[in-house]
């Protein structure tokens, strides 16, 4: 991690603390693979065209679906101590039970909401070099799947993690398990077919998803979470995967529909009707005239 980016954590973990956010005992993890390319799937199709342009430039090409699992790839084959270590706890929050977020010592090496915020500074900074941009899009094309994934293991006193054991269709497993991968998987589609199904263009509500803060995303979460964890069946079967892909799906519809609200504000449309100069002016006036003729 480089010091401009730490100090940039270190400034956000104290503006995060004056902000309100009751959390329960678990944190937010990832969505696997499949739901990580649903997101970014979901965010191009909403993204505008200014938007769509600036990330496949900072992208070199590629555009975000290609790189919704970079960041968990890289976790997986890189050694470094910020890979194994510093990153690794980016993806949840982690506070006990009964605690409020601005109440709650700060992990030292930041959380998932943190590390958003950081990212999007980065990525709305006009001195950063194109190649931290490219970073920080990777990992706000990642992080906001992993905030509206409502499931995640138990946290105990230490801060460790404790696995909610399920049976699924016969086989032992965890409930996050099922959340991350197995409902996604059930329905034998790909991340395209689901990203169509899961999808809106009602404008009413893509407005309502965007206006949210990303703190407001967190409690949603976790308020879905709750319900969730309160029915839990000793069995997960057909019923339980059909009862509840619907969840998956708007949940992947809002990460998705937010993530492109935050690359649509970042990276802005540029100005179609600004003011012509004398010369241009007169050449359009010729133009049109001729056209009349």
């Amino acid at each position: 991690m480089d010091a401009s980016f730490s100090n940039t954590l270190k400034k956000i973990n104290v503006l995060v603390t004056s902000m309100l956010l009751c959390l329960g005992s678990e944190s937010l993890l990832a969505y696997g693979p499949t739901g990580h390319r649903v997101v970014a799937q979901v965010a191009e199709n909403h993204l505008t065209p200014g938007a769509k342009e600036a990330v496949t430039t900072l992208l070199k090409g590629r555009n975000l679906t290609q790189i919704a699992t970079w960041v968990a790839d890289k976790e997986a084959i890189e050694s470094s101590e910020f890979w194994k270590k510093a990153q690794s706890r980016w993806h949840s929050v982690h506070v006990q039970t009964g605690e409020q977020y601005q109440k709650t010592s700060v992990d030292k090496q930041g959380d998932a909401f943190i590390a958003l915020e950081a990212y999007i500074r980065t990525l709305k900074s006009p001195t950063a070099s194109d190649q931290k941009k490219a970073f920080a899009l990777k990992f706000i094309t990642h992080l906001i799947g992993d905030l509206h994934q409502p499931i995640q293991p138990l946290i105990d006193e230490e801060g460790d993690y404790e696995s909610l054991e399920v049976e699924w269709m016969g086989q032992d497993t965890e409930l996050r398990t099922i959340w991350e991968h197995e409902l996604l998987a059930h329905q034998q589609l790909s991340y395209s077919e689901i990203a169509q199904f899961s999808d809106t263009k009602n404008e009413r509500l893509i407005q309502h998803y965007q206006e949210k803060m990303p703190i407001e995303w967190v409690k949603e979460s976790l308020i879905l979470r709750d319900q969730l964890l309160a029915d839990v069946p000793e069995e997960l079967d057909e019923k339980y995967a059909l009862k509840h892909f619907p969840i998956v799906k708007g949940q992947l519809r809002k990460a998705g529909i937010r993530l492109a609200g935050v690359l649509n504000e970042i990276f802005p449309e540029p100005v179609v009707n600004a003011p012509q100069g004398f010369d241009a002016q007169l050449e359009q006036q010729a133009s049109n005239q001729g056209k009349v003729r």
